[in-house]
């Protein structure tokens, strides 16, 4: 099955709620990260599959699809993405090994 990256199937989304309303053990924020961890990591698989794919086609006739200002714009949003994402799971990690 082929789908876009943008797209969250609602079987996941589903899966998500269902974990979420089961879940007594772990601290009630644990799958609205997950659920954020999940996205980012989609978006940063198309962002590479995009940028990858312009490299590709740099090589050929037909040149670039993406102008290397759109390349750096979307390189600089997946790192801003990733390091939000280090920083929110250093900070619930913090919460869960101070005991809070």
């Amino acid at each position: 099955m082929n789908t876009s990256a943008f797209d969250i199937s609602p079987e996941r989304l589903s899966i998500f709620a269902a974990a979420r309303q089961e879940s007594r053990e772990l601290p009630p924020d644990t799958f609205s990260l997950l659920e954020r961890a999940y996205a980012s990591a989609r978006g940063l698989d198309v962002v590479l599959r995009l940028v990858r794919t312009n490299a590709i086609h740099n090589d050929d006739a037909a040149g670039p699809i993406l102008s290397a200002d759109d390349v750096d714009a979307l390189l600089a949003l997946s790192q801003h993405s990733a390091v939000a994402l280090v920083a929110e799971i250093e900070r619930f990690n913090d919460r869960l090994t101070d005991g809070k």
